[in-house]
């Protein structure tokens, strides 16, 4: 019967585990040492993305915003109600706005856009609201004053061919964590019959080598 020499084994199936591809494998030459990795980060602010946030972390991964990319323009903050006013108005960051998708809503009415520059509210008895395409100028009234601290929300599509500034823009942060080696050992207990049956066996192996010295 042949004897399976384990440190040979080790060595040959090393190479050709997935832990190579997956992981790096770095020897460390000192107790302290540093591991270096990128993180993303949204380089432009749209919507309810903010700049300057991780679009994706090496640590825990990518973030869920898949339109960063896109034309839409999801939960822009455009006011905060005071509790004492149903009109707002303002612009929309992004410009021109595409036609019959802008939406504005306080959570409670919401103005959807018609196609022809009117916010029609949810509410039947509701006002109408209006919105420049080409400039994003927008006003709405609500049926009743918008809650103290309460944010107003837009959402909307844009043409990027005609606003390059709303390409997403990508950051690249090199960041570094701080490892320290922890200190592991083992022992090995054989009989000496063992030991003289491996050297004999495979004088030039790894196991057989170190038996002889340890003997």
């Amino acid at each position: 019967m042949k004897t399976i020499v384990v440190s040979k084994v080790v060595a040959a199936l090393m190479p050709s585990l997935i832990a190579e591809d997956i992981v790096s494998v770095q020897p460390m030459d000192r107790r302290i040492g540093q591991i270096f990795y990128l993180d993303y980060l949204y380089g432009t602010t749209k919507g309810d993305i903010t700049d300057g946030n991780k679009m994706f972390d090496a640590k825990t991964g990518a973030a869920n915003e898949s339109d960063y990319s896109s034309d839409s323009i999801n939960d822009e903050s455009l006011a905060t109600g005071d509790g004492s006013h149903t009109a707002y108005t303002g612009t929309l960051t992004y410009i021109p706005a595409i036609a019959g998708t802008v939406v504005i809503t306080d959570g409670v009415e919401t103005f959807t856009d018609d196609g022809d520059g009117n916010l029609v509210s949810s509410i039947s008895a509701g006002n109408t609201g209006s919105v420049v395409y080409a400039t994003g100028v927008y006003s709405v009234v609500f049926q009743t004053n918008v809650v103290n601290g309460v944010v107003v929300y837009g959402d909307y599509r844009f043409n990027m061919e005609s606003n390059s500034d709303g390409v997403g823009e990508v950051d690249l942060s090199l960041t570094s964590s701080t490892v320290t080696a922890r200190t592991r050992k083992l022992k090995a207990r054989w009989l000496l019959d063992a030991a003289l049956v491996i050297v004999e066996q495979d004088k030039d192996c790894e196991l057989g080598e170190n038996l002889r010295k340890a003997a």
